[in-house]
């Protein structure tokens, strides 16, 4: 019985490894249409959008613009967002959630991406692209 496990495993893991394999090879990803935004978005480029000076920047800017709450807090979010081909970001929202669940502490999150300067765009075969992201943001505060 686990061998049977075990090959059946190896045929799924070798067919999704070839797929992948043939769609990059091809350059045929194909992008799909983001629901908030209305754009047509990569989730996989050749190279992804960059906030100005690296992820390290990126954590300064959300540290000195995010409000806290008064007393103590620890939250952390996950964000979606799309960086457009000029380097805006766009169609900010919490990953998994609808917009009327949100917290207060998720909207000010999402005021503060939506705040964010240019970043540099992401790039698909040599072309800028929309590209859409996921963000893990941990805040504690003491």
């Amino acid at each position: 019985m686990k061998q049977i496990r075990k090959l059946i495993l190896t045929v799924i893991l070798t067919f999704i490894i070839m797929l992948c394999q043939a769609q990059e090879q091809s350059g045929r990803l194909v992008p799909v249409c983001d629901s908030i935004t209305k754009l047509k978005v990569y989730d996989f480029v050749t190279e992804f959008p960059i906030f100005p000076g690296g992820e390290v920047e990126l954590l300064r800017y959300v540290n000195k613009n995010y409000i806290k709450a008064d007393g103590d807090m620890q939250s952390t979010f996950q964000l979606s967002f799309v960086i457009n081909r000029s380097g805006k970001i766009k169609g900010v929202r919490i990953f998994n959630k609808k917009k009327n669940e949100y917290t207060n502490e998720e909207k000010k999150m999402i005021k503060v991406f939506e705040s964010m300067p240019l970043w540099k765009p992401g790039k698909y075969n040599g072309k800028r692209v929309n590209v859409l992201l996921t963000r893990r943001v941990s805040i504690r505060f003491q």
